[in-house]
């Protein structure tokens, strides 16, 4: 991947000038994204793994929900129910 399309601190500030209300990071494979990388600073950043993104694992655990809302993100990202499997209302 080209620099111009990372998540640094570098680009959101770009993003910022440019007007940008909020950004959504999501831990596609290969993409360098990761729940422990994403940080609040002052605009409205959505966090988490939208359909699971081939990483082989939960869509979200409850100790990285609780990490994210530490880390102050305002939006935690989370699939509708059913629209991936194992979606379910108990999970949600």
């Amino acid at each position: 991947m080209t620099k111009r399309i990372f998540a640094t601190v570098e680009n959101v500030k770009k993003l910022k000038e440019l007007g940008v209300d909020f950004i959504v990071l999501t831990g596609n494979p290969g993409n360098e994204i990761t729940n422990e990388k994403v940080v609040n600073n002052n605009i409205a950043i959505f966090a988490g793994k939208m359909h699971g993104a081939g990483l082989g694992d939960a869509i979200l655990k409850d100790e990285e929900i609780r990490e994210l809302k530490l880390a102050r993100a305002d939006v935690i990202l989370i699939p509708a129910l059913g629209t991936i499997p194992g979606t379910t209302v108990d999970l949600i």
